[in-house]
């Protein structure tokens, strides 16, 4: 165990992720995994040091041997591991300290301030029909560009298009009504 401020840093298991390195403010909402290195099982982690702006501690990952490992100081003070310190989240953004992603759009709050520039409160920030998580990972969009992205649109077929459907329907219709007169 050691203290980085106001925060308890430790090994702790919660039965699924084995032993992993844990942070408390001293309360039971305020304690969560603050790392999980070795999936699955754990890392066992030990030799915990805070300095500077990093808390340093060796742990087993997956290999033979220990390995040194460091997160930064800020992640303790971020409840739901989004990138943006509680603080921050409240007063700054006014998105939840408690929910990664505040408006549901698939993006985590502090990928949409830190990385893309998107509004964590707005699923659309560029208002085009498709939410900004969608854009990013799927589409492969600028959720801030309202020309790209959003609801696909079925392009016209023109008036070639339409006379060749009207004639393909047409064909069709004389081959069925053909089949149940020899049927």
């Amino acid at each position: 165990r050691r203290g980085a401020g106001d925060r308890l840093i430790f090994r702790a298991n919660d039965g699924v992720h084995g032993e992993e390195l844990w942070v408390s403010d001293g309360t039971a909402a305020g304690t969560r995994m603050l790392s999980d290195v070795a999936e699955p099982g754990g890392s066992l982690p030990s030799e915990i040091a805070a300095v500077g702006d990093l808390i340093y501690f060796s742990a087993n990952q997956m290999g033979p041997g220990r390995e040194l490992f460091a997160v930064p100081r800020a992640a303790l003070y971020d409840s739901d591991g989004d990138g943006l310190d509680d603080h921050t989240e409240a007063s700054v953004y006014g998105t939840n300290p408690l929910a990664a992603d505040s408006d549901g759009d698939g993006l985590d709050d502090g990928a949409e301030v830190l990385v893309h520039g998107t509004d964590p409160l707005d699923p659309d920030s560029d208002g085009d029909g498709a939410s900004d998580g969608q854009e990013v990972n799927v589409q492969g969009t600028d959720p801030l560009d309202p020309n790209e992205g959003g609801t696909a649109e079925v392009p016209a077929i023109g008036a070639i298009g339409l006379g060749l459907l009207g004639a393909s329907l047409i064909a069709a219709g004389a081959f069925a009504a053909r089949r149940r007169r020899l049927a």
